[in-house]
């Protein structure tokens, strides 16, 4: 019960964050700073000749293991 609580207290805190940035003109750092609770980045290997590393996002509305992952070449 207490964990639910939380997860709809947090989704709260989500909400009213996307409201106070919803007219927003700029992008700036301190904005998505507010969105995004961590940044992994993975080390650099080489697959057939060519640079890859993975970036994992983790965004403050994801629960759990969630994260949008990217790689860069």
């Amino acid at each position: 019960m207490a964990a639910l609580e939380t997860k709809k207290t947090d989704t709260t805190k989500f909400i009213d964050l996307v409201r106070k940035y919803s007219q927003i003109t700029k992008l700036t750092p301190q904005i998505i700073n507010e969105f995004i609770d961590k940044v992994t980045v993975h080390q650099a290997v080489k697959i057939d000749g060519k640079r890859r590393q993975d970036i994992e996002v983790y965004f403050i509305w994801c629960w759990g293991d969630t994260a949008y992952k990217t790689d860069f070449a």
